[in-house]
C-alpha cells in the first residue's frame, strides 16, 4: 500500500500535465503532435502496427482481478483524475477504483462498461471479447489508434494533436512505473484477456 501511495505522489506531476493542454508553449514536439517541447512518448505512433505478438503467451488463463485489475488498472490508470472517478472519467471509460478491494459485482460493472463503444471512436468498442485488434482499449495501450482508419474525436485532457487521442497510459516519465508504453508482459496480458473472452474471473 506504501509502495503505491508513493507512485501516486511521484506521478502528480503528470498528472497535472494531463489536465493542461496549454503551458504557453505552442511548439510542436517533433513526433506528431502535442504543443510542448518535451517529446511525451504517449503522442507518437508506435514503432509498429499492428504490433508484433508473435512471441506473446495468449493462452495461459488470465484473471481480471489479479492479472489486470489489480496490478494493471488501479496502478497505472485509475487514478482520480484519469480513469478511476466513475462519474468524470477521461474518455468516459470508467476503469474501478484507484485503490482497495473490490466487489465481483462492481469488477463485473467495469468489464460491462469497457465492452461499450469508444467515446473517441463511436464505431469501435472498447474491449471486443475475443478480438483485441478490433478493441479500442488495446489500440490505445499499443499506441496504434491513429493508424486502425478510425473516424475520432479526441476528448478533453489529450495532450497530444492526434486524431484518435493519446496512447495509454499517459505518463512520460522515464524508468518510473507508470510510464509509457506499458511493460511487453503486461500489455499481453490485457491482450489475453481480451482473446480469452474480456471475462470477471
Amino acid at each position: 500500500m506504501k509502495l503505491r501511495y508513493l507512485l501516486v505522489l511521484a506521478a502528480i506531476p503528470c498528472l497535472g500535465a494531463c489536465s493542461d493542454d496549454d503551458n504557453g508553449d505552442d511548439n510542436d514536439n517533433g513526433n506528431g503532435g502535442g504543443t510542448r517541447n518535451t517529446p511525451f512518448a504517449f503522442c507518437g505512433p508506435a514503432t509498429t502496427c499492428p504490433p508484433n505478438t508473435s512471441g506473446a503467451d495468449l493462452t495461459t488463463p488470465v484473471s481480471f482481478r489479479t492479472d489486470i485489475f489489480e496490478p494493471i488498472f488501479q496502478v497505472s490508470c485509475n487514478d482520480a483524475t484519469c480513469h478511476g472517478h466513475q462519474t468524470a472519467a477521461r474518455g468516459k471509460l470508467w476503469l474501478g477504483p484507484p485503490n482497495g478491494e473490490v466487489a465481483d459485482e462492481m469488477l463485473q460493472t467495469i468489464v460491462d462498461n469497457m465492452l461499450t463503444p469508444s467515446a473517441t471512436a463511436p464505431e469501435m468498442p472498447n474491449v471486443v471479447p475475443g478480438d483485441p485488434s478490433r478493441s479500442f482499449l488495446m489500440l490505445k495501450v499499443d499506441g496504434c489508434q491513429d493508424s486502425a482508419g478510425l473516424t475520432c474525436t479526441a476528448q478533453d485532457g489529450a495532450l497530444c494533436q492526434t486524431a484518435c487521442g493519446d496512447s495509454m497510459p499517459q505518463f512520460d516519465d522515464p524508468g518510473a512505473e507508470l510510464d509509457f508504453p506499458l511493460p511487453a508482459e503486461q500489455a499481453n496480458k490485457i491482450r489475453a484477456w481480451i482473446a480469452q473472452g474480456a471475462q470477471n474471473n
